[in-house]
């Protein structure tokens, strides 16, 4: 089963206790309806039944891996999967944004979720790959690696990981 989430908008400055979020629902590329939340608390509201939306849960946990939490594994239901997807997209766009005006680079000492800023020059934008170049063999950084040659969540995970 293939889900995705499309035409997604989210409203951080309305989110109270869950992700406020409109989206469209797509199954094996068919599109489903909208899901939504509020944010303030409670499960997605979704524009179809409750017999399909129980079976994409079962679904769910049955074929997606197990994620760990306080040191326990749990099964992946549909809302958990679903919060991923909004995980992934929020840090798309996160880093995007970080990508037009910034080059973000990781090294060995950069701990989980640190990187280093360079503002771009407007100067930079026609030489970039003589700006990268010489970000590689600066001596102050330790295996440098620019995010920004990366694709976007690729960039994001292994800044989250490094």
């Amino acid at each position: 089963m293939n889900i995705k989430l499309k035409n997604i908008k989210t409203y951080n400055d309305l989110s109270e206790e869950t992700r406020c979020f409109t989206a469209t629902l797509y199954i094996d590329g068919v599109n489903k309806g909208r899901v939504e939340n509020r944010g303030v608390g409670g499960c997605n509201d979704y524009d179809m039944n409750y017999t399909e939306i129980d079976k994409i849960d079962e679904w769910c946990k049955s074929n997606l891996p197990k994620y760990e939490y306080n040191g326990e594994k749990w099964e992946k239901s549909f809302e958990v999967y679903l919060e991923e997807i909004l995980d992934e997209f929020e840090n798309r766009k996160w880093i995007v944004s970080q990508f037009r005006r910034n080059i973000l680079v990781v090294d060995d000492t950069c701990k989980s979720g640190e990187f280093k800023k360079f503002k771009i020059q407007p100067n930079w934008k026609l030489q970039i790959d003589k700006v990268y170049d010489k970000l590689e063999n600066l001596n102050s950084l330790k295996n440098p690696i620019i995010l920004n040659k990366l694709k976007p969540i690729k960039a994001y995970n292994l800044m989250m990981k490094s």
